[in-house]
């Protein structure tokens, strides 16, 4: 862990990659900061507004996941539409049947 002096307030946290992580409202003074990362001030809220946080990329293995739940979804989806037809037939052969059997 380094220490680092804060300025401003205003700041953002790099990663060693140089990929923005999270933005940081810290008091003016003496913090802490994780090895591996650096804080960086900005000289006020705007500045910090400009900087954007990098979004992680989605491994092959996640992208799968992902399809596979949304398939799973779909596919409970339509197993509730086809039982909702299902019932909605048999209370129309139901209601049939009723109205046969009132004739007979």
């Amino acid at each position: 862990m380094k220490k680092i002096n804060v300025a401003t307030g205003f700041g953002y946290i790099v990663d060693a990659g140089g990929k923005v992580v999270s933005k940081a409202f810290l008091p003016a003074g003496e913090h802490r900061i994780d090895d591996g990362y650096e804080y960086r001030e900005v000289v006020n809220q705007a500045a910090l507004d400009a900087i954007a946080i990098a979004t992680s990329e989605k491994t092959a293995e996640q992208k799968d996941a992902d399809l596979i739940a949304e398939t799973l979804q779909a596919m409970a989806l339509a197993e509730i539409a086809k039982k909702g037809k299902v019932l909605e037939s048999e209370v129309m052969q139901q209601k049939s049947n009723e109205v046969l059997n009132v004739g007979a």
